[in-house]
């Protein structure tokens, strides 16, 4: 461990334009945009819902790059 190190602290404004928009700002000014897609507040399961982690597209862009 380092002892001048100290853990960062993120700082995250966010500004709501209205009940389905808000804007957010982090510490380095990087912005980002929301919006709400469903009025549900029920919780989603996605249990039974395989993960996507993209490696279905990955391997397609290697085959690509490869063949092509």
């Amino acid at each position: 461990m380092v002892p001048t190190y100290a853990n960062p602290t993120p700082q995250f404004a966010t500004t709501y334009l209205d009940d389905e928009l808000r804007i957010s700002r982090d510490q380095d000014g990087k912005l980002f945009v929301y919006s709400r897609l469903s009025a549900s507040t029920e919780p989603t399961a996605y249990d039974s819902k395989p993960s996507d982690l993209g490696i279905g597209d990955l391997l397609s862009g290697m085959v690509s790059s490869f063949a092509g």
